[in-house]
């Protein structure tokens, strides 16, 4: 692992954005793959997290998604 990797999954952790780490390298394989932009990716990122939390927060008030 790098040292620029560990500062993400650091602030990562720090802010508590659990799906972020797990998820940021299919996005960077995508994102140089395609014509995609910083904006696009940093949009695909927060999305997933907000579908990661929106999905753990079913669970635990016992909604199964």
């Amino acid at each position: 692992m790098n040292l620029q990797y560990e500062r993400i999954a650091s602030l990562c952790k720090q802010l508590k954005l659990e799906r972020i780490p797990s998820d940021r390298g299919a996005l960077a394989q995508h994102t140089a793959t395609t014509d995609a932009s910083l904006a696009d990716s940093l949009e695909q990122l927060l999305k997933a997290e907000y579908q990661h939390r929106s999905c753990r927060h079913l669970v635990c008030i016992g909604v199964n998604p």
